[in-house]
């Protein structure tokens, strides 16, 4: 008689491979999305903080002006002429400072993301302007 298929130890040695595969595979997965959507973030505020200096150029000031409470991404993108698109799980804000000549805008990612914070302000472009201030992976 031919045997044709597997025996059932066969496919519980595959089925104890694929899961730890997964089991290593899935969580470096998680790492590395939160990883890619940080620099995504810290890149576009590296264009905010460029679209600001032009900003401050042209109007004399940083946006939000001062007294105009914290914007949006919406606004963000109209008063700053930038064609970023926003990210999922990921809110874009530039907070007022209460002084026309900083500025301080941030990309906060929810729970998905780990939470974390990145921000850029007035400062020179660095090494840490923007970069992650909060539960940064």
């Amino acid at each position: 008689m031919k045997k044709t298929g597997f025996s059932l130890m066969e496919m519980i040695v595959v089925i104890v491979i694929i899961g730890l595969v997964a089991a290593f595979a899935i969580p470096n997965y998680h790492k590395t999305i939160v990883k890619t959507t940080l620099k995504s973030c810290l890149d576009e505020l590296n264009l905010v903080h460029g679209s600001q200096k032009l900003y401050r150029i042209e109007n004399g000031n940083y946006f939000p002006e001062w007294g105009d409470g914290d914007a949006t991404w919406a606004q963000m993108k109209v008063a700053l002429g930038l064609e970023l698109l926003p990210q999922d799980d990921v809110t874009y804000s530039c907070l007022d400072t209460g002084n026309n000549q900083t500025f301080d805008c941030r990309a906060t990612g929810n729970a998905n993301l780990g939470n974390f914070v990145a921000q850029v302000t007035h400062a020179p472009l660095s090494a840490t302007n923007p970069a992650c201030i909060s539960n940064c992976p």
